[in-house]
């Protein structure tokens, strides 16, 4: 499953919130990026989907293993 390319940040946020929906994402995990992030977090709450946020000093170790696809 390809992600979509984002082109305007606000429209887009929404599109991006549609193709999740679309393709039955329920749960979303982001990675704090200085409140970069807060304004996809706010609208994907908003659009009712379960949303984490985790420090880049949590992901970086998990980065370096390799991942089996889901």
């Amino acid at each position: 499953m390809a992600s979509p390319p984002l082109r305007r940040p606000v429209k887009e946020l929404f599109r991006l919130a549609q193709w999740l929906t679309d393709h039955q994402i329920k749960h979303v995990a982001l990675e704090a990026t200085g409140g970069y992030e807060r304004p996809l977090v706010n609208l994907l709450q908003e659009a009712g989907f379960d949303v984490l946020v985790t420090s880049g000093a949590n992901t970086a170790p998990a980065a370096r293993q390799k991942l089996s696809p889901v």
